[in-house]
């Protein structure tokens, strides 16, 4: 069984945003795998215990992140592939989903494509979906269980929706996005991280992957950010004073409705 994952580098959750000059300052960034797709390698992961899968990470991005790519063959994957060609940088969904479903095509056969439900960064939730249809295959997203016949030709899909819970059978080759619940993802060992050092990673250019140049990155994607900007500052919060609670609650019910014409 041979499985291919989907994985992003992405800001840290906790970083402390800035912009100068409209464009964001990255040097200011960490990086880490996005969260999201730590539970569809986990998931790969267990697939693999149980029957000897063969994963594969793949991701679009500069040289930098192949420190976060080591960290999922350090949790286990087998090999990795990466966009890093400079054609495939400044894209957006569409043309980052051109470029992954090129490199899927390009691998070979598999059996399942696994990503994340998000990225944390841009939380657009549209990749995974895309890759799929490009690839014309079927696809269950935001999936919590995941079961997948002896023969590998069909899985079953837990999948939370609103207000309910969902189950899809599909055929395989699928694109499945992961939503926590399928595991918690496991930690690199120490021999893993060693291990990892020496994994195959493979860099693609557009050539290699079949596609023209025109049709990745900024060249082919179909939004272009124009600006980046903060939020304006919040003005101070206001303590509302009174001699006992009932005052205060009056006096705040004047304010909502005398100042801040809420009520």
């Amino acid at each position: 069984m041979k499985i291919l994952v989907l994985v992003k580098s992405v800001p840290k959750s906790d970083v402390r945003v800035s912009v100068t000059d409209g464009a964001l300052n990255e040097s200011d960034f960490g990086f880490e795998l996005n969260p999201y797709d730590e539970y569809a390698i986990e998931a790969a992961l267990k697939l693999k215990d149980a029957r000897g899968a063969a994963v594969s990470l793949v991701t679009l991005g500069p040289d930098r992140c192949e420190a976060d790519i080591r960290k999922g063959l350090a949790m286990g994957a087998d090999d990795a592939y990466l966009l890093s060609d400079d054609a495939f940088q400044g894209g957006d969904a569409r043309s980052d989903s051109r470029a992954l479903a090129a490199a899927c095509r390009s691998i070979g056969e598999f059996d399942l494509i696994l990503a994340g439900k998000q990225a944390i960064d841009t939380d657009g939730a549209q990749v995974g979906i895309r890759v799929a249809e490009l690839l014309g295959l079927p696809h269950a997203g935001t999936v919590v269980e995941l079961n997948v016949a002896e023969d590998a030709t069909k899985a079953t899909c837990h999948s939370e929706i609103e207000g309910g819970h969902e189950v899809i059978e599909t055929s395989l080759p699928a694109v499945v996005t992961c939503q926590k619940g399928l595991g918690e993802p496991r930690f690199a060992s120490l021999p893993g991280i060693m291990k990892a050092k020496r994994k195959p990673l493979t860099r693609l250019t557009p050539a290699e992957i079949d596609v023209e140049p025109e049709q990745v990155g900024a060249a082919g994607a179909g939004t272009t950010v124009l600006d980046f900007a903060m939020p304006p500052e919040r003005a101070a919060g206001r303590i509302i004073e009174g001699a006992d609670p009932r005052e205060i609650a009056a006096n705040l019910a004047k304010a909502l409705r005398d100042e801040a014409k809420a009520i």
